[in-house]
């Protein structure tokens, strides 16, 4: 399948959420060609745009998880 920019931009931007990293803005890749590249090879190269306003963080909505242990049921052993 042909690797479109768009696509690797997700990739890209979900990697770096799952790292737990930040970004300023937007992930935006450009593709170029290189003699010094084999087909099917890239390189990558990072920049950061001072001009480019922070995004508020992104809010996980799952619902908050207990601390409450529950006990057995009635009538069940515990284990």
């Amino acid at each position: 399948p042909e690797l479109k920019s768009t696509g690797f931009a997700r990739d890209l931007a979900d990697y770096t959420q799952e790292q737990g990293w930040q970004t300023y803005g937007d992930v935006v890749v450009r593709f170029e060609q290189s003699s010094n590249l084999h087909t099917g090879q890239f390189r990558a190269r990072g920049t950061v745009n001072p001009d480019v306003e922070t995004h508020p963080p992104v809010i996980d909505c799952a619902r908050p998880q207990s601390n409450h242990a529950f006990g057995a049921e009635p009538g069940v052993a515990p284990m």
